[in-house]
């Protein structure tokens, strides 16, 4: 149930908490596509003894989405236990939570691993920012938002993001690793 605070209108209807996150989990997977099969593909070493083969990584990618639901989820919680109402407040919290949090997660793969600084800061920032949109998306629905208009800004960002890496991609920029099955 929300509580009320400085920043709620008591007169707003919740938003429905599962549609609230699967909004913001779409921002985030959109904002994954951007950097990960964009952006950022030319860091990855896919040679290298970090990295799975690109095959292996294709078939964990559900995986990986499934964290970042978890996230979303947790992000969720957060926003709505500190009564966070508004886009703008939810995405300092989300960015700025995501920056300890994904530092000190990278810092410990840098710890062990031999992952290059530039992809682990390269992720380290876009994680961070990746929160941030997220919880600009969720603090929208929560802020009474009607939630066609929030679900349009999801959907966006995805579209946006997926069609960003189509175009890096094509274009040379990006490239994709080969995947071969056998």
């Amino acid at each position: 149930m929300h509580t009320a605070s400085p920043n709620t209108d008591l007169t707003t209807a919740a938003p429905p908490p599962v549609a609230t996150v699967l909004l913001g989990w779409l921002a985030m997977i959109g904002v994954d596509l951007f950097l990960n099969a964009g952006i950022l593909a030319p860091l990855y070493n896919w040679n290298g003894p970090f990295l799975l083969s690109p095959l292996e990584a294709f078939y964990r990618i559900p995986v990986g989405y499934l964290a970042f639901l978890l996230i979303a989820g947790a992000l969720f919680w957060l926003l709505d236990r500190l009564g966070v109402r508004r886009g703008r407040d939810a995405a300092l919290l989300a960015g700025s939570a995501g920056a300890v949090v994904w530092g000190a997660l990278l810092l410990s793969v840098w710890s062990i691993s031999t992952a290059e600084g530039s992809l682990l800061a390269a992720w380290w920032i876009g994680q961070t920012a990746q929160l941030a949109i997220a919880g600009y998306v969720m603090g929208a629905a929560l802020s009474g938002a009607r939630l066609r208009s929030v679900a349009a800004a999801a959907v966006a960002i995805l579209l946006v993001g997926a069609i960003s890496a189509a175009v890096l991609q094509s274009i040379g920029f990006a490239p994709a690793p080969i995947v071969i099955n056998g």
